[in-house]
């Protein structure tokens, strides 16, 4: 006999059995020296799987790296294991069979009914007996065999294989939903990392994956051991209405509503007494909250990429002190034929009645031509006109309230002049920030010129987009640009010059240029 430690021994019948019914069964005993640690039967309907999944069942019984000796009186087994029989089915089990195969040293003999040695007679009355009688039989450990022949009727039942049909299905169930919660946090995982860019959502999203999906290695074995992926009936199944092509944010919905829903299942299913004693129902329920708050951050931020994709090149304000009498709407005509891609309307001297229909005749205008449409400091005119954003100063609204009255689909801006208020801004829900003064300016006349090289700093330590701001003329632009601004935000520069568009077209130029 082999000098292995652990010995397994797997007997094959395919004759009727007055318990198990028809098809046959095999009859799995595992060995450790002079110790029986595992026994039981797997019942299949076709003799080959039966076989196979009878080895697989004792292999998973051994520990990583262990050398294995498995004695089986299944020709079929035996040739397929040993002398490269030809696998024709059940492709699914021979894929785990041969992974617990090669993480084990394994050799295998063949035994046959007649030639049983004496030694191994006594495991096969046992499993003859188990099969036959469909006794629940267990046994402590033993040192000698006379001991553990004595002993032989109190042997343990794996919980896998003589599992009821019931439990069979709650594990496959279980290991339905732990395969639908890992691939949709996947997904957005993905969606918050390297669509969105955003830190701290991947973090959220990537520590809940791993403390949901990888459990226990022993019982994530049982779940594959189970696993029926060929005899799945809902694996066609479609739902009239279920889109084929979808947008990222519909997607993102999609996707956490699915792992919302089997955490829900999992939790339920954590829940009856003796089934699923691995599951912690309070885990999935945390998970399922907290998988809430992210869906709608998540979300709200996919809804607004497109809008903060705008902030790039020309942003001008349309002050009102600043054109002196002249036609908001003229005015912001032409600064979008010179090439903005937003625009501000700022006013601190009329009422918010006086400017309601301004506000409105620019909102429809940025729409027109697919520009945005920011409103400086008045959150009720924004909403008010369904403009794309709000931008808000030091002294304003704080941007943490702000970002929970606006829709989530509406930008949000706000200043800057330190490091500090750039990280705050980023944190509390903006989605850019405006930092200035870069030069010298008479649009405002108490700003605080902070310089270039305060845009590089902060350009380091956020990663939203950022619109540098004050003092800029066609002149400077391309310094403020390699300091690190996604954008160039101008008042005086274009509403002073005599002709706003072509003003307008000469800092587009140089910002095209310096790209």
């Amino acid at each position: 006999m082999l000098e292995y430690t652990t010995m397994i021994e797997i007997y094959c019948d395919g004759a009727y059995n007055p318990v198990l019914g028809q098809g046959g069964w095999a009859a799995v005993v595992v060995e450790e020296g002079e110790k029986r640690v595992f026994s039981g039967v797997v019942k299949r309907t076709t003799s080959n799987r039966m076989e196979i999944s009878a080895a697989l069942e004792g292999i998973l019984q051994t520990p990583q790296g262990a050398e294995v000796a498995v004695y089986t009186d299944s020709q079929y087994l035996f040739g397929c294991m040993n002398k490269g029989w030809q696998r024709r089915a059940n492709r699914d089990l021979w894929q785990q069979l041969d992974a617990a195969v090669s993480q084990r040293k394994v050799r295998w003999q063949w035994i046959e009914q007649s030639n049983i040695s004496s030694s191994h007679k006594e495991a096969h009355a046992l499993a003859t007996n188990l099969a036959t009688q469909g006794e629940k039989v267990q046994a402590a450990p033993s040192e000698k065999p006379k001991e553990r022949r004595q002993a032989r009727r109190e042997f343990p039942v794996s919980p896998v294989s003589m599992a009821t049909s019931e439990s069979r299905q709650v594990l496959r169930i279980i290991d339905a939903n732990l395969n639908r919660i890992g691939e949709g946090l996947r997904l957005l995982e993905d969606l918050a990392r390297l669509v969105l860019n955003d830190a701290v959502l991947t973090q959220q999203l990537k520590t809940m994956r791993h403390e949901i999906v990888r459990g226990d290695w022993s019982f994530n074995q049982q779940l594959l051991q189970w696993r029926n992926s060929e005899g799945d009936v809902g694996i066609d199944i479609e739902v009239p209405g279920e889109e084929k092509q979808r947008e990222l944010p519909v997607m993102a919905v999609a996707n956490a509503r699915r792992v919302q829903e089997s955490l829900r299942t999992l939790e339920e299913l954590a829940k009856v007494p003796g089934t699923t004693p691995k599951l912690d129902p309070e885990k999935f329920k945390q998970a399922r909250f907290n998988l809430y708050t992210i869906e709608k951050d998540l979300l709200s931020k996919l809804l607004r990429q497109d809008k903060t994709r705008h902030l790039s090149g020309l942003y001008v304000i349309i002050d009102t002190q600043a054109l002196k009498g002249r036609s908001h709407i003229e005015a912001a005509s032409q600064a979008i034929r010179g090439g903005a891609k937003t625009i501000q309307l700022r006013d601190k001297t009329q009422s918010k009645k006086g400017l309601l229909p301004i506000a409105q005749q620019l909102k429809n205008l940025c729409a027109e031509h697919n520009v945005l449409f920011i409103v400086n400091d008045y959150l009720d005119l924004a909403l008010a006109v369904d403009a794309d954003g709000l931008h808000l100063g030091q002294d304003d609204l704080p941007i943490k309230v702000a970002r929970k009255l606006l829709p989530m689909d509406k930008i949000l801006g706000g200043s800057a002049r330190t490091i500090a208020q750039a990280t705050a801004a980023q944190s509390e829900g903006a989605d850019y920030i405006a930092v200035g003064s870069m030069y010298p300016t008479t649009s405002k006349e108490t700003a605080e010129v902070v310089g270039p090289e305060r845009l590089r700093q902060i350009r380091q330590a956020v990663s939203l987009p950022l619109v540098a701001i004050g003092g800029i003329t066609k002149d400077n632009v391309t310094e403020v640009m390699r300091a690190g601004a996604d954008a160039i935000a101008v008042i005086r520069a274009v509403l002073e010059a005599e002709n706003i568009e072509e003003a307008a077209r000469q800092i587009v130029d140089r910002l095209e240029g310096r790209r």
